[in-house]
């Protein structure tokens, strides 16, 4: 079975991004603690939360024998994905500028030694460019968009999709 990397940065449920990818590679879970995304960042509650969120989520894998393994930047992301031999890394689309720029350097470092960089939406429902005039062109009108992203998401929200979301840590004992 091919093998994937997904990355948790903001994203702090395992099923949301990666049930896709884990049905046709194993995946190695990873979580993104960024220099350069953090710099001069103070440990915000927000922060911190994320923090605690990334040791009890490493609990809840190791009856799975497998561990939640930190990286700090794209070089180290490189080389776990080399070591590990995946040919996909994928993670949540995150849409502000400093973290556009990281996705676009992660996703040139990622291509040069031919690994594929999947991005699934975060924030909205729907990334931006899944509902595009049949041209392929976004919409300047918003009642076409606006059915057109309606019938999308109807389809959506047919499927069956078994969805596990993780505890909220409640007191954590860290």
């Amino acid at each position: 079975m091919a093998r994937a990397m997904h990355i948790f940065y903001k994203d702090l449920n395992f099923h949301h991004g990666i049930h896709d990818v884990a049905q046709t590679h194993r995946v190695l879970p990873v979580f993104l603690w960024s220099e350069k995304l953090n710099q001069g960042v103070d440990i915000t509650p927000s922060i911190a939360y994320r923090l605690t969120w990334a040791r009890l989520f490493n609990r809840q894998l190791l009856p799975e024998k497998c561990n939640l393994l930190m990286v700090y930047n794209i070089e180290e992301i490189v080389n776990l994905a080399m070591l590990y031999q995946v040919d996909t890394v994928t993670m949540l689309r995150h849409y502000e500028p400093a973290e556009r720029e990281f996705q676009a350097e992660l996703e040139v470092a990622l291509k040069r030694i031919g690994i594929t960089l999947k991005l699934y939406a975060l924030y909205t429902l729907q990334a931006p460019e899944a509902v595009l005039k049949q041209n392929g062109e976004p919409y300047a009108v918003f009642t076409p968009y606006y059915n057109k992203w309606r019938k999308s998401l109807n389809r959506i929200c047919l499927k069956k999709q078994a969805i596990r979301w993780l505890e909220q840590p409640v007191e954590p004992n860290l």
